[in-house]
This record gives structure tokens, sequence and C-alpha cells, in this order.
């Protein structure tokens, strides 16, 4: 038996190997041989046992398919399997075998699942998989002819299904040799089943061993029941395990690619923050420095440079150890450029980190010291793999205030932070003396070479050997220094010219004899090229007429202009005026345009111009070079090189064998300052200046003719600042101020250099912060103004004409600076005999100013109160208290006029007991005749009338003395006060405003410091009226007027009282009998407008100072109610300041409510505007009283500024019977005014509330004094389809007056800046006057809108990038001093 077996499966096996791995051919065929060759079976067992006889038959199947291509695979043979067990079911009609294979399904399908892992996962040959199979159909097939025993091995073949239920979990897993071992263990388990199970059931005559089958074949089911079982629990536990590996795995490469993915969002955050970064430190610029090198190894001829890569000075730099300084210091034009191109090459090709950059004195780019920090910044940045912590820190802290990198302090401290991780890097800056900045960036280099870094730094510098603060500087950085020798730069010459020339000889012959550089040998050469000379001889002839050095080519240069005729001469002189006096690079339509300038010319003559610019070159030759940007037909016009400059700013006396007839061309700085700034002053007064001029248009596009504009309205200043004025001088500035001309120059300046006016706030760090807007002035603080220091020194007229232009700046900086469109729009505040002309050239009438005829000038008064504004159609009059400088105390003058139009005032004497009617505690009040003085107690809030003889006081209730003895030490002040009209009683009462002073209060403060209130009469003055019998009368302190009550409760060292701030309300009767409110706290650090209104028809007033309830005054029998207000809509619990504001309707039936709140935002505030309306029922009670009517009217508006940077007040109204009119933050410059209209009720038709809110087509502008002026909002509205007015009436303002400028007895004396009242008024047609609110528009103010930051907008889009601007400022506290500053 064993042979033929083995003959078999060995032929099989080899069959099998031909194709198959040799590592997993015959793995369960070898399991088979183990078995069927046991020791216990004999060979007779291979004739009685059908399974062995099924083997044999097997293995001829597996032959003959090799040959046909049969399959003998796990599918096929379970089909087969299946294919019998339902032939055995058709066979069985009847009883519990008739669902054979229902029963036996799951045991097919485990089978089959077991056969397929074994194909897959150890690549077992089709032969053993099939006999898998037959060795069931062969048990089966006994089993069926045994009718006893079927059912025994049904059940059998169920049990083993569900053991092999287990292999489906291992079907997911790879191939391992614990799979392995659990396969082929079942495997055999199974073979050994129907080995021994066909033994059992094929043994002796079926009747005659039913019963003796029995017991042998349970104990071959259960044997292989049991190993099947372990197999199973074998198993699960694999799988546990394996599963347990795999998760692991899943969890470890989850974690990889976590990690992977991690890596590359750093990566790509890196990257994206490096090119974030990039983008802001180059800013608009182009400082790629490869270029230059490129250019200047183009330059380099082949063998010059190479002495200094074998100086021992420069080896030894180069390979040191530690960080070092190389200086290279050599003659203008001895080519310090080519040699510093020809180390960075020589780096490069060691491998070594190069980071440079070649100043240039001709590129307007390459000669700012920021341009040079900020490339090597670039380049270091590209370099660095990983940024440090520190460089990110500085670039997120100062991105947010700069577009781009504009500070030698940032630019100095990114470079540091990104060499401190470095290993070696060298450092190669090429003209240090050519850098237009030169001792900042000195400054800064110092700085960064004496750094302490981790990277060995060396840095490789040259420069000329001036000015003498560079040898400072690398002396003390202990550079080392090399200087060349003649024959080093003569070797290096004759090099470039053996390579340039077609006779170096003769050059050789010609260099030996005289003092030549690099830059005249391109002279020489290439004015030999260009005369095309090929002879010898004639090239020794033309340079034997060579000078021998290059000031004597420059000296032959002029000698052949002195040749020209005396127009042309006079033009070249110019140039070079134009050229060295220049405060920036001039284009070439620039300078042409100032060559046409005549001496006392009136206006632009088109006759004066060069007919062809190309002749400007001609006649200048070689000295001048022209520098064009891409495709630009307009190039910049400068000298061929410094050299150039240097020398024609050298005295004559010092150049040798110099004639008569060109020493004009040797010009000081000074001389041109003076030649140039009158020039500009000249240009700016022409004739065509004097008429208005769309200059938005002009400057757009601006045409030849004006070309000269821009340049001459920014520095004119400049020019005369650096000079000794003379009296032609002075007239000449003194008429172009007081010129129509000047408006429209302020109007360029405002486009142009609005730096020219900025706020310049004094910092702790000892700098100058730029901006335009402060509420209040601290010592340090400055303001620019755009006229030479020296003016106002030079007589009384030009001090009144400083003042002017100052008290006008002052007053519309904000415009001038963020509007230039709106400059048209301002006017000046104050009028003088002796002013510039401040006022628009435009013929457009929507906007006058008006002052009160009769009110004597401002430096002959004491103090001025406005006491009432009112409006009678069209017409504003005004009531005026004022007193006179030594006047007896307590006269005074009451005027009253109609302001517009301008009428004769009335003018009556006013006398008051006692002292001034301004001193604290102090309140007024009065009719059409008489005006009377009460006296208020700080200490406990009783009053007295001041009279002649002391009176009774009035004394307060107790509910105010207890209140008062509660609050502990302190004092009651008068914040605000006001007369408001009772119609039900036919008169007015006066309403003062008391509020508790713990500590010291202030007004709000400016950028976080304590500051005094310039205004004298912002403590105690407030909008104050009479009723006016005129019919319809608008006023402004009617029964519709609110008062603003800002208060903010400090002490001096900035602690805010934890209590808030008290107030209370005293309202003085006809009868002449107070009354006093119940006193209430304001939530802490709030600022409040606390608003009241008259009843119409009832002897009711009402006020409020919570969002939820209302305090009503009946002034008849002397009483104060309390009634709840619906739950208020938008309400917003804790703004940093709040408006409320209270207006009955004309039929008195309707109370409106306005809320108008400020919330800090991270990028300004938030101003929410709500206006409801309440329907009023009298016979209501507390609750019932005031009943919502509607939905409120509300809106948003957002705006730039910090709250505490503004001044309060923070809101102007005015309530009309169908109009409420608002003006919103910044009353400084340009408010946002809204038009609300007051609901009237349910029954108001429809068409009423179209359009609830407006808001203005063309922006209005507010001068800066306005929120401490007193000021009050007046609206007329149109009638049947005319214009609507806005009027806004500012009360007199007087900030500290300065001393004397000058200690000399003979000095003009210094008016004062104190301004009258003024009255400003607004025409709005029908056609561009309002239009609906609209949010997407509307929402956000134009300074939110802006996205450039203010230091350039402040800068301006014509002053050079690269440059530092020059402003001339005045003190905030005191404009007659005077300073300079330079601005980045």
């Amino acid at each position: 038996m064993a042979p033929l077996i083995e003959t078999s499966w060995s032929t099989s096996t080899q069959a099998d190997a031909s194709s198959k791995s040799p590592a997993r051919v015959g793995l369960f065929e070898r399991a088979v041989l183990e078995l069927v060759e046991s020791p216990k079976w004999s060979s007779k067992d291979e004739e009685k046992n059908p399974f062995l006889a099924e083997l044999i038959r097997a293995g001829d199947r597996y032959r003959a398919a090799k040959a046909g291509d049969d399959d003998l695979g796990s599918d096929s043979s379970s089909e087969r399997l299946r294919e019998f067990i339902q032939q055995l079911e058709t066979q069985k009609k009847a009883g519990r075998g008739y669902r054979i294979l229902h029963r036996l399904s799951p045991f097919l399908e485990n089978l089959h699942n077991l056969m397929k892992i074994c194909e897959g996962t150890t690549q077992a040959a089709p032969f053993g998989v099939g006999i898998a199979f037959s060795g069931a159909r062969v048990v089966l097939q006994l089993a069926f002819d045994i009718h006893s025993q079927f059912e025994t091995v049904l059940e059998a073949l169920e049990r083993i299904g569900v053991s092999l239920d287990c292999y489906r979990l291992l079907a997911q897993y790879n191939a391992s040799p614990e799979l392995e071992r659990v396969l082929v263990s079942s495997y055999k388990n199974i073979i050994q089943f129907w080995l021994k199970a066909s033994q059992t059931l094929s043994q002796g005559p079926l009747k005659q061993l039913t019963k003796a089958l029995t017991s042998p074949l349970h104990a071959v089911i259960k044997q292989a029941c049991d190993a099947l079982s372990e197999d199973s629990k074998a198993v699960h536990h694999l799988a546990s395990a394996i599963e347990m590996v795999q998760a692991q795995n899943d969890r470890d490469q989850r974690r990889t690619e976590s990690l992977e993915a991690q890596q590359r969002r750093s990566t790509e955050a890196e990257r994206k923050c490096k090119d974030d970064i990039a983008t802001w430190i180059r800013g608009q610029e182009n400082l790629d420095a490869n270029p230059d090198l490129e250019d200047q190894l183009q330059r380099r001829q082949d063998g010059t440079c190479d002495w200094i890569l074998e100086d021992q000075r420069f080896t030894d730099w180069r390979d040191a150890n530690t960080s070092a300084t190389l200086w290279y210091n050599a003659p203008p034009g001895s080519g310090k450029s080519v040699l510093a191109s020809s180390v960075i090459q020589h780096l490069k090709n060691r491998d070594a980190n190069v980071a440079m950059y070649f100043f240039s004195f001709n590129s307007l780019t390459r000669r700012c010291g920021k341009n040079g920090l900020r490339s090597i910044a670039l380049q270091l940045l590209a370099m660095t793999k990983t940024l440090p912590d520190r460089f990110t820190q500085i670039y997120e802290q100062n991105k947010l205030f700069s577009p781009n990198l504009d500070s030698y302090d940032v630019a100095r401290n990114l470079i540091h932070q990104l060499l401190t991780p470095m290993d070696e890097i060298y450092l190669v800056i090429d003209g240090l003396d050519e850098s237009a900045d030169e001792a900042l960036l000195l400054a800064v280099l110092q700085s960064l070479v004496q750094a302490r870094v981790y990277a060995t730094v060396k840095w490789f510098i040259t420069s000329r050997d001036h000015p003498p603060s560079i040898r400072e500087t690398m002396e003390s950085l202990g550079a080392t220094e090399i200087r060349p020798g003649p024959d080093v730069i003569s070797s290096d010459i004759q090099k470039y010219v053996s390579a340039t020339m077609i006779c170096p000889g003769c050059f050789a012959d010609w260099a030996g004899e005289n003092e030549v550089n690099f830059l005249y040998a391109r002279f020489v050469c290439e004015t030999l090229r260009y005369e095309g000379l090929t002879r010898v001889a004639d090239i020794e002839r033309v340079l034997s007429t060579f000078p021998k050095d290059l000031d004597s080519y420059y000296v032959r240069s002029l000698e052949k202009i002195a040749g020209y005729t005396e127009v042309e001469q006079e033009l070249v002189r110019r140039v070079f005026v134009i050229l060295i006096g220049a405060a920036q690079s001039v284009s070439l339509r620039e300078l042409v345009d100032a060559l046409s300038i005549e001496p006392g010319a009136r206006n632009y003559n088109e006759k004066n111009r060069v007919l062809d610019d190309e002749l400007i070159g001609r006649l200048c030759g070689p000295i001048l070079a022209f520098e064009r940007k891409g495709s630009s037909v307009d190039p910049k016009v400068k000298f061929y090189h410094k050299t150039v400059k240097d020398f024609l700013l050298q005295s004559p006396d010092t150049v040798k064998n110099i004639g008569e007839p060109i020493r004009k061309y040797f010009i000081t700085t000074r001389d041109a300052d003076r030649e140039l700034g009158l020039q500009c002053v000249t240009y700016l007064k022409y004739e065509r200046y004097t008429e208005y001029i769309d200059l938005a248009l002009l400057l757009a596009d601006t045409p030849k003719e004006h070309a000269f504009l821009r340049y001459a309205a920014a520095f004119w200043w400049k020019h005369l600042e650096e000079v000794v004025p003379t009296p032609d001088m002075v007239a000449q500035v003194t008429e172009f101020l007081k010129s129509r001309a000047f408006w429209n120059c302020l109007c360029v300046q405002s486009r142009i250099a609005p730096y020219l006016f900025g706020r310049y706030t004094y910092t702790k760090s000892r700098k100058f912060a730029m901006g335009f807007r402060g509420a209040q002035w601290s010592n340090g603080d400055s303001f620019g103004i755009p006229l030479p220091t020296w003016f106002s020194g030079q007589s009384s007229e030009c001090m009144m004409l400083d003042q002017a232009l100052c008290h006008f700046a002052e007053e519309w900086r904000e415009v001038i600076i963020t509007c230039p469109d709106g400059v048209d729009l301002c006017t000046a505040l104050r009028t003088s005999a002796n002013s510039c002309h401040l006022k628009s050239l435009s013929k457009s009438k929507s906007m006058r100013a008006e002052h009160l005829k009769g009110l004597p000038d401002m430096d002959d008064l004491s103090h001025v109160r406005l006491l009432n504004t009112t409006l009678v159609g069209k017409k504003l009059s005004v009531d005026v208290l004022y007193g006179k400088q030594g006047s007896r105390p307590g006269e005074m003058q009451r005027l009253r006029a109609t302001v517009l139009p301008s009428k004769t005032p009335v003018i009556s004497l006013v006398s008051l007991p006692g002292n001034s009617e301004l001193s604290e505690g102090c309140v007024l009040t009065w009719d059409q005749d008489v005006v009377e003085a009460w006296n208020v107690d700080p200490n406990t809030l009783d009053m007295s009338r001041r009279t002649v003889e002391p009176s009774k006081p009035l004394k307060a209730p107790p509910y105010i003395h207890e209140h008062t003895k509660e609050k502990g030490e302190g004092q009651w002040w008068i914040w605000g006060a006001a007369t408001t009209p009772i119609s039900a009683i036919g008169t007015s009462i006066r309403i003062i405003h008391a509020s508790w002073r713990e500590k010291a209060i202030v007004p709000l403060t400016c950028n976080g410091h304590d500051k005094e209130d310039t205004d004298s009469d912002d403590d105690s003055e407030w909008s104050e009226s009479e009723s006016e019998s005129s019919d319809d009368p608008v006023s402004t302190d009617s029964e519709d007027e609110e008062e603003l009550a800002a208060t903010s409760v400090t002490d001096s060292e900035s602690k805010v009282s934890e209590s808030g701030s008290d107030h209370c309300l005293i309202f003085l009767r006809p009868d002449g009998q107070p009354f006093w409110s119940r006193p209430w706290t304001n939530p802490h650090g709030r600022v409040e407008k606390i608003g009241w209104a008259a009843h119409p028809k009832r002897p009711l007033l009402a006020f409020t100072n919570t969002a939820f309830q209302l305090e009503l005054i009946d002034l008849e029998k002397g009483i104060q109610s309390t009634k709840h207000l619906p739950e208020p809509v938008g309400f917003h619990a804790e703004p940093l300041a709040i408006t409320r504001e209270l207006h009955f309707s004309a039929c008195g039936n309707y109370l409106y409510g306005l809320s108008v709140s400020f919330i800090d935002e991270t990028i300004g505030t938030n101003c929410y505007v709500i206006l409801s309306t309440y329907n009023i029922n009298y016979e209501g009670d507390s609750d019932e009283t005031f009943l919502r009517e509607r939905q409120p009217i509300e809106c948003t508006y957002k705006f730039a500024d910090r709250l505490i940077d503004l001044a309060p007040q923070f809101t102007l109204t005015h309530w009309d019977d169908d109009c409420l009119l608002i003006a919103l933050p910044p009353l400084t410059c340009d408010p946002k005014i809204l038009a609300i209209n007051l609901p009237k009720g349910a029954e108001t038709p429809s068409g009423t509330d179209l359009i609830p809110i407006r808001t203005l087509q063309k922006q209005i502008y507010f001068p800066a004094s306005t929120p401490r002026r007193d000021a009050r909002l007046l609206f007329k509205p149109s009638s049947e389809g005319k214009d609507d007015y806005i009027y806004l009436a500012l009360g007199a303002f007087s900030p500290p007056n300065p001393p004397p400028s000058d200690s000399k007895p003979d000095a003009p004396t210094t008016p004062s800046q104190a301004s009258p009242p003024v009255f400003l008024q607004w025409r709005l047609s029908q056609e561009d006057g309002w239009r609906a609110w609209d949010p997407k528009v509307d929402e956000e103010s134009t300074d939110r809108k802006r996205k450039t930051p203010i230091s350039m907008t402040l800068r301006g889009n014509f002053v050079d990038s690269e440059k530092s601007v020059s402003v001339p400022i005045r003190s905030g506290l005191n404009w007659t001093r005077k300073g300079h500053l330079s601005c980045w």
C-alpha cells in the first residue's frame, strides 16, 4: 500500500512544484501522508477503506487536471459536494433527512471558507483542498447506505460545521506561522475523521453491523469534534491576538499618518508663514540682490580682484572659527563693487552661506538703508529651515501696525533672530557710504555685529574712508582693514583696459603719468569707443588731451558747457541747482516744468518750456544719468555718479586750474535751497492756481504743464527752512499765504503729503507715534505745520498768518489727512484781518460758516457763554453772554442776533451780584429780560439765589442729605444745566445736573493719560435756551432738548471708584422753589448722557437713567414717580457709554425713547441705535402706563476708534415733530448723520415709514473741537420740495494761552488760540441730500473700511518710499514752540 500511495502523491507533488513556490507546495499533502502512513493502518485497509481508495482516484484526477486544466479547487469541489448532497436529499423522500442540504449548509459553507483560506493563505495545492470535500462525500454515502447511522453522521457534520465557523475570523488576516499551524491541525483532524469514519462505516455486512457500529462511530465523532473544538479555541485566541496586533498596528499606522499629516501641515504652515513674512518684509520693492551681483560680475575682467583672495588678512577672516569683520575701503571709482562681487562668488564656490547687498547712490531703491536690511533679512529667511519663535513674534506684533517692514529697529531685531541659530554665515555689504541713511545704518550694523549669537557671523563691508563716522564705527567693532595701494588698483585697471581697448599700451603709458581710477578709466574707454578711433596715433593724440584725474575730467566737462550760449549755460546751472537741492529724486517732466519758472512770474508761460526734453541730456553730457523703470516714459534724472555731486558741492577755490566762467556751477546746498524754494513759491502762486481746480482729476493724471505742482507743494517750506530769510523772501511767502493759490497748495498737500499736518504723540519709549486723532494733548505731543519755522518771528503779521494756519490745521486735521475730498468743505473758524486764505475756491454754496457780528475779539474777553440757539424758518438766532477783560465783577454783555443770515445784533448790559458767573457751583437762569445766578452748595446741594445781600438757602430734602452722608468724603459738582420750556405752565424751568465727586473727576482720558479739559466752560456750561415767541421755532433747548452727562470717575492714579458715580437732577421751577430728584448711581466706569423731555400738555417732565424704568416729575405737585418700561429690545447690559433721550409727540400720546449704546470691540467700537415708541395710558398703573406701540427702529454703526480715544460728547441729536436727527462719532471729522422718522402709532399711514432711517448721500464734516464747544445740532426739514438744512452751533473755545515765543523786548506778541462761537450750515438738495440706510454700505465707517494703515495714509503717495520725511512740528500745548521730526 505504501508504495502505491507514495508514488501517486509524489507525482502530484512534483507536478505542482513546477508552478508553485517550493516553500508552500505540499503543506496539506504532507499532512495527509503523515496520517495514511501511520503504523496503525495495515495494507488491508486500503481495500476496505473507501476514503483511501478515493485518495488514489483523486491523485489520478489531479494529474489529469494538469493536462486538461480541470478545476480541483475549493469552489468546484464545494459545488460538487453540494450537488451530491442534493442527490441524497432527492433519494431520501421522508423523515428528518428530507432537509439534508439545509442542515448541512453551515458545514458546507464553513468547510468552503476553511479551504478558501488554505488556498489564499498557505497556497494549498488543489489536490489537498479537493480531498477534504471528497472525504465528506465518501462518509455521507457510507452513512446513507447504513440508514441507522445517517442521522448520527448528519449531527456530527452539523457539530463540525459549528466548530469550523471560527475560520471566518481569519479570512481577513495575512499568512503567518501561527495561522499555518492552526490550519494544518484542523485539516489533519478533518482528514483523520474521514479516514476513521470511513473505516468504521465500511466494516462487515450492513445489517449485522448496525448495532456494533454505533459505539465506535460515536467515539470517532467525539474524537473529531473534540479535536476541532480545541482548534476552534486556538483559532479564537489567534484571532484575538492577531486583532490586538492588528489594532496596535492600525494605531501605529494612524499615529504615523497623523504625524506625517501634522508634519505636512506644519511644513505647509511654516512655508506659508515664511511666504507671508517675506511678502511683509519685501513690501512693494524688488529687493533681490542677485541681479546686482550678476551685473557686477559681468563688469569684472578676468584676472582682476584676484589679489584680495590671496591677501593674508582676507584668508584669515574667511577661515576664522569665530565671528569677524573685514572692512575694505578705497577711493571713489576704484571698483569696490566689482571686488565685492568677486568675494561673494569666491565664497559661494566654497559652498558657503552668503547674504549680500549692494548700495548705490544712483538707485532710489538701492540707496535706502532699510531696503538693504530688508534684503538681508529676506536672504537669511530663505536659508532658515525652522523659524525662531521670537522672530515670528516680532513679525506678528508689527504686521498689525505696518503693511510692510518699515522700521530700522524691527529690521535689526529680525536679522538678529535669524542669525542666532545659524552655523556660519557671510554677510557682504557693499557701498556703505552710498546709503542715504548712513548714520541709522551704521547704528544698526554696529548693534548686529556686537549682538550675541550662536552663529559664526563674518561681515565683509566696503566703503570709502569717508565720512569719519564709518571709520569710527569700524574701529569700535575691531574690524580688520584692507586698503589697496595704488599699484594694486593700477594693475586691475590695466587688466580692465586691456580687455576693452584696441591699444591698451597707449592707455598704460598715459595712465602711468596720471591719477586714474576705475570710474575714470571707464569714462576714457567709453569716450574713445564713442569716437570710433582705430589707429594708435589717433588714440594717443586724444589721450594726450584728457585731464589727468577725475576732478580734472569734471572741470573739462564744465569748460565744455561754458562754451554754450548764455541761455544754455543758465539752463545747465539751474539743472545742477535742482539736482543738488532736491529733497528727493526728480523726474524729467518735473525737471523740465521747474526749468520753465521765471523769477517773479505771475503765471505759467508755455514759451518758457524747453522745447526738446532730450536737450538736457545733450547739454549736460556724461555728468547726468537717466534712470528708467520698466516702460516708464518719465525717467528719474540724477548725477551719473556720487562723485559728480561731491565735486559740484566743493568750494571752487579748492579745485585746481579752474576758470572764472565755470565757478557759477559750484553750488552750496544753502544756495540751492534758497533758489529752489523761491522757485516753488513762484510756481505755487501762479494765477492759474487762484481758481478752483478739480485736483483729484489733475493729480490722477498730471499733465506736463503741472508736473512740478506736487513737488512744489510738498517741499517749498523745506527748502526755505534751511536758509536765512531776507525781507524779499518774507514778502513773497506772506503774499503766497494770503493769496487764493494757497488754498490749492493746501489741498494738494492733503492729497500727497498728509504727514505735514499729522499728530505726533510722544510715547513712553521717547519716540513719536504718527496719527491724526486725539482728545487731549500731553507734554511732548506735537502736530505738523508746513511753514518755515522762522516765519512767525519776522513780524506781527507773520505771527497772525502762522497762527491762522495752526488753528485751521487743529480744527480740520482729521479731514485733511483722511478725507482730502472734504477739504473744500472746511473753512477757518476764526476771523482775522491777517489770515492765510483758508476758504474753498469752489463755487458750491452747500456749506457756510458765520460768526457773531459785534462780539469783541476773543483776546479782549474773559469768558463767553452761548445761552440759546433757535431756528425760525431758515433763520438761526443766538443768545450769547460774555464778559470783557477788566470789567467790574458781575458786569456782562448779552448779545442777541440772527447769524444765518447775518444781521446787526442787539447788545444789552447784564449785571450779576457777586463774582463772575462762571465760578464753580454757580448756575444761571434767564428769560427775555433777566439773567440770574444761583449758588449750589457742593456739600449738601442746598441752593440760594445770588443777590447783593445774602439770601436764605433753600434746603435740599432729607433723602439728599442721607444719601450724601452714606457716600462719605466727597462733593457734589455741577455737571451740566439746561433750560426747558414747559408748555402746560407757559414758562421754562432750569434743570441742573449734579454729580457726586468721590475722587478726581476727569473727562475721558486719551491714550491712557489723565488730562484736564482745556475748555474752561465745559464743567458748568451746557445747552441752555429760552422759549421764542416766533412762529414754529426750532430751538436747541426746547421741549425736546437732551443733555449729555459724560462722566468717568477715577482718581489720580487711575483707580476707578468701585461704587460707580452718583447723580441728581435739580429743577428750578418758576416759583423759585427747586425740586430735587432722588439720586441714582450709574454703573461702574460708564459714560452716560441723561435725557429729559417735557410733556406738551401736562405739567410733567420725564427722564430715564435705566433701560427698564422712567422717572416722572409732576411740576405742580412736586412729586416724583417711577414707571416701568416694557422689556428693552436689543438691550446691551454693559456698554462703555450710553445715550438715553426722550421726546413726547406733539399730541402727547406717544413717548419716544432713544438708546445709543457703545460697545468696545477688538478693532474699534460698535454703536447700537434703537428708537422705541410707547403709547401712554395716563389712567393705568405703574406697569401699564407705557406700552410699546410697535417694533423699535434700530441699526448698528461701527467705527474704527476706541471710545476712550474720543472726547465726549459722543452723539448730537435734534428732535423734530416728525424726525430725529442724530450725529454719531467721530464728531471730530466725518460724523455719521442719521434721520429717523418718528412713528405716530398704529394709525399712521404705512407710507410715512417706508424709509424709517435715512443717511446723507454726501458726507459733511465737523471741526475737531466740536465735542468741547457746547455743540448744538439743529435741523430744518424741507417743505414743498425745497432744500433741507443742517446747522451746527459751536460755543467759544479757549485753550491755554501760550507764553511769548521770544524773550526779546521787541518780539511780536503771541496771539491767543481762543476761538469765538461759530455757526455752520449745510444745505441738502432734494437731488443729492438723503438716501435710505443700507446696512451693507453704511454699517461700517469709512476709516473702518480703510485697509491702508494710518502710517501709510499719513505718508501719502508722493514722497520716496525709502526716504525719511521731515516734518516741521508745533507743540500741542503751545503752538509757538517749534521743532522738526524725521519719520519713516
